[in-house]
């Protein structure tokens, strides 16, 4: 299954619209569009936070170790 697809059904099990991700994410709602059409790859960061959202607390934490610190 390639990463769009994933992301788009974890957030579709999540019962949220990309507009409801948008807000809770942080992310563009056009942004969270483009990647689940396949046309835009999320950097780590957005990807973690995508994955927060959608409950995978456990994956985004072993994404965010990589992640420099501020």
């Amino acid at each position: 299954m390639a990463q769009n697809t994933h992301l788009m059904n974890l957030r579709i099990r999540a019962g949220m619209s990309q507009s409801e991700a948008s807000r809770r994410s942080g992310m563009n709602q056009a942004t969270i569009s483009l990647v689940e059409a396949g046309r835009s790859i999320p950097n780590s960061a957005n990807l973690a936070s995508l994955l927060d959202v959608y409950g995978q607390t456990e994956l985004a934490a072993s994404i965010r170790q990589y992640l420099p610190t501020r």
